[in-house]
């Protein structure tokens, strides 16, 4: 379960610090591709701060716990699955529309003042196991038999007509302090379809973990990828969060 002060914790201090890196980090990795930044790139908090004012303030990022958030991004995750003619992968075959908060999926909203701008999932390990591991499940078992905490992200969808950079760093940026401080988490997998693996690896530092195969849920070819948290703090310069007392130290986080 987690803590009933979890909005609190997300949505003040350091993960704005998070988002603010992240944000950097689209527009420089992008730019460099697979160089690694150079130490000027992010000149400290002040700079962040700024930045992520300039580029997010417009953005609110809550949990999905109601059951009207929760079809709220079923249907964002519906509509643009559709006009990318993927099928399925809604709200998730054991999510149901009463799920309650603190399970083993995550939901996360991006919002302003007039519209839904994006949503994305984490899914924490748990008995119910990674979604991805329908189709890899030898990948991701084995990251877990090195003792690792594993998590995945699953169900991403931006509105069209949102600021997609700051929209997805929000989106990460609490979904990445969620798994660190709540579970421990040491390594996030990702499903994607073959033409978005450059961008994962170039803005983000995700690596190949399996090759191409066909996702039934969504009826679409599919990689998986893997990032090591640690990897994704050196190359933006952060610091972890500490782990919470009282999260899930049972629980390895899982993605895709």
């Amino acid at each position: 379960m987690l803590p009933p002060d979890l909005p609190s914790i997300l949505l003040t201090g350091a993960p704005a610090i998070y988002c603010a890196g992240l944000l950097l980090g689209f527009d420089s990795l992008m730019q460099r591709r697979n160089r690694a930044l150079e130490p000027e790139s992010i000149s400290g908090h002040d700079e962040a701060a700024r930045l992520l004012t300039e580029r997010s303030r417009d953005v609110q990022v809550s949990l999905a716990t109601s059951p009207d958030a929760i079809a709220e991004a079923a249907r964002l995750v519906a509509r643009r699955y559709a006009w990318r003619g993927y099928e399925g992968d809604h709200a998730g075959p054991d999510s149901g529309e009463h799920r309650p908060a603190g399970a083993h999926e995550i939901t996360f909203l991006a919002r302003n003042d007039e519209a839904t701008l994006g949503t994305l999932t984490l899914r924490v390990d748990s008995a119910h196991g990674l979604r991805a591991e329908e189709g890899y499940p030898d990948a991701i078992s084995s990251v877990r038999a090195q003792g690792r905490r594993v998590c995945e992200l699953t169900r991403l969808a931006l509105d069209e007509e949102s600021d997609w950079k700051p929209v997805l760093a929000s989106l990460f940026s609490l979904a990445y302090a969620t798994g660190r401080s709540m579970h421990g988490v040491t390594d996030v997998f990702i499903e994607v379809n073959p033409r978005h693996v450059g961008f994962y690896q170039r803005a983000l530092g995700f690596v190949v973990a399996a090759g191409e195969r066909f996702c039934e849920r969504v009826k679409a070819p599919s990689v998986l990828l893997k990032l090591e948290l640690a990897d994704l703090e050196r190359r933006l310069r952060l610091e972890p969060p500490p782990v919470m007392q009282g999260g899930s130290p049972g629980f390895a986080a899982a993605a895709a």
